[in-house]
């Protein structure tokens, strides 16, 4: 842990080279904390979580937030501008803001997502990083107060990581109602809208949710559920306020960016594990490449204005735990130095979640799903002050409501698309959570 001793000592130094009361003091140390072993059922509810392959980070409270309004408002945070003073370990890294975004930023939000940002970025005041090799903490404050406030503000945030839970015992979490909505009559009558759309043209796809609103007997144990999850996928939660969450675990990234190499991918076509086919019959099936192509599409048509290096390989299925994928790498080199801000703008909502052309099918998409997505089908991830960053997709997610869970799910429909085929596939997608959870 941080010796106070030190971080009182380096306070007295930031305070002689604060610019203003927006100043931001970091001191970071070797760290002891282990993220796999912390009790993510803390009494703190202002808590974050994302668990890449390589890298875990776990934060706890906000030392600054920055709420998003309107779509636009994504590029408003390029020009972020703050000053930070490190101490510690790792002084050289750039500071990292964490957050999430929601499907459409511009519409109004209804049920279930009626109390949620539409976007929220924000840096935690501890930060603890992991990878193989190394955990570090993170202590993060304004300098706005006078030192001992701010040693008073770390204790409380110390005697939080420290006092460990892993000994008790959670009841097992029980399913005691649950609701569809929309119901599967409902749902195969937007479906049959949807292809009567698509055969006059309007548009060649569109992704249609649903969503599963379910009564747990107790408490969430997110400790337990996060064990349990896909570490294929990118695994998150964030807090939104007092009493709302949203968690999940995406296969999809939408865009990783690192002094200006980028990586992205076409994750659309699927196949329930339950399915008789094989997984070379994903690849060659000719309705999931169609569904999967539109999405590649995309994804070149807006990074090709950026960079004329683009290498696409060679699709190939990926393997979750009750579906397979068909998946296709993207990757290159900028031209320009353009910050990762830009490119998520560009870039989202994608084919994969939205539909194509993605301009005609948001507003069509809003005005028949019966309720509001929210952060579902957004992005969540995290951007630093050079423009570099990391950005997942927000599906396989839920809405944490007290003992209230709202799961999302969806899936694409073209020409081809199977009314029966189609609900399937939504209910196995609702079971990737609902296996870690249960």
């Amino acid at each position: 842990m941080i010796k106070k001793s030190h971080l009182k000592e380096c306070l007295n130094k930031a305070f002689n080279k604060k610019e203003n009361n927006k100043t931001i003091f970091r001191y970071t140390a070797i760290s002891d904390i282990d993220i796999n072993n912390y009790p993510f059922n803390s009494k703190n509810k202002n808590i974050f979580y994302i668990s890449y392959s390589e890298k875990k980070y776990f934060g706890i409270d906000k030392c600054i937030e920055l709420n998003l309004t309107s779509k636009k408002n994504i590029l408003d945070l390029i020009d972020t501008d703050i000053q930070v003073i490190s101490y510690g370990k790792t002084t050289n890294k750039n500071i990292k803001f964490f957050g999430s975004v929601s499907f459409d930023m511009d519409s109004k939000f209804h049920h279930p997502s009626e109390n949620i940002p539409k976007g929220l970025f924000f840096i935690p005041k501890i930060l603890i990083e992991k990878t193989d090799s190394y955990i570090t903490i993170s202590f993060h404050t304004l300098l706005n107060k006078n030192i001992d406030l701010i040693i008073d503000e770390y204790s409380g945030l110390e005697s939080i990581i420290i006092k460990y839970e892993s000994n008790k015992k959670f009841k097992k979490t029980k399913i005691i109602k649950k609701t569809s909505l929309p119901d599967k009559s409902d749902y195969n009558n937007i479906f049959n809208k949807y292809i009567d759309d698509i055969n006059n043209n309007k548009y060649n796809k569109i992704v249609l949710s649903r969503i599963q609103e379910i009564t747990l007997d107790s408490k969430l144990n997110y400790f337990d559920m996060f064990k349990n999850m896909d570490n294929k996928c990118t695994n998150f939660l964030f807090s939104l306020n007092k009493d709302e969450k949203v968690f999940g675990s995406s296969p999809e990234k939408i865009i990783h960016l690192t002094n200006k190499k980028f990586t992205t991918e076409a994750i659309a076509g699927t196949y329930p594990k339950t399915n008789s086919d094989t997984r070379q019959n994903l690849l060659n099936n000719k309705k999931e490449l169609s569904e999967h192509n539109f999405v590649i599409r995309h994804l070149i048509e807006i990074l090709k204005k950026y960079s004329s290096d683009i290498k696409i390989s060679k699709s190939k299925t990926l393997e979750l735990s009750h579906l397979f994928h068909i998946q296709t790498p993207i990757e290159g080199s900028l031209k320009n130095n353009i910050h990762i801000l830009e490119l998520l703008y560009n870039l989202y909502p994608t084919p994969a979640v939205a539909g194509y052309p993605v301009k005609n099918t948001i507003d069509k998409i809003n005005s028949n799903e019966p309720f509001s997505r929210g952060l579902y089908s957004g992005c969540f991830g995290w951007f630093d002050q050079n423009g570099n960053g990391k950005f997942d997709v927000s599906i396989r997610c839920a809405l944490h409501k007290k003992n209230n869970l709202i799961l999302f799910s969806g899936g694409g429909i073209v020409k081809d698309s199977n009314f029966e085929k189609e609900w399937l596939e939504t209910e196995t997608k609702f079971q990737h959570l609902l296996s870690s959870i249960l």
